[in-house]
């Protein structure tokens, strides 16, 4: 049997509506029942949960990476391109900026038909071309 156990905060006590436990729980339940098909056997919460000292030493130390986003340029059929710069996106690595990316784009695009599927997040490529978190290694190739 598996237990799955959640840590959710930090808020003050005057931003918490009067009804505390029950949305929260609805949306445990919910989350539980999409996720496995099954209604849970039980469900505890409360409002007086702690954090070990090694979680708080985590939630202290994570402040977010940020990674200048690049794209190298390209050379095709007559048409060029030089590197460009996409903006700062939240990391660690380059292929979280660049899923952080690819979700920017698709919010803003929502509507519209883009092919989403040419920004490979695995290859970080976009149309074949290659992210960089720099702005020289992004050059090297096309300018």
């Amino acid at each position: 049997m598996k237990i799955w156990q959640c840590k959710i905060g930090e808020i003050e006590l005057s931003k918490i509506p009067e009804i505390r436990n029950s949305p929260m729980r609805q949306a445990v339940d919910r989350a539980y029942q999409q996720l496995t098909g099954e209604s849970p056997k039980f469900l505890f919460s409360d409002w007086k949960g702690q954090l070990s000292a090694n979680q708080w030493q985590i939630v202290e130390d994570a402040k977010p990476v940020i990674i200048e986003l690049w794209i190298e340029g390209y050379r095709l059929n007559g048409d060029r391109s030089k590197a460009q710069f996409l903006g700062n996106f939240e990391g660690p690595t380059l292929r979280d900026a660049v899923i952080h990316y690819k979700q920017s784009l698709e919010l803003k695009h929502i509507n519209t038909a883009y092919p989403w599927d040419v920004i490979n997040t695995d290859k970080l490529t976009d149309w074949g071309c290659r992210f960089f978190n720099n702005e020289a290694d992004a050059r090297e190739a096309f300018g």
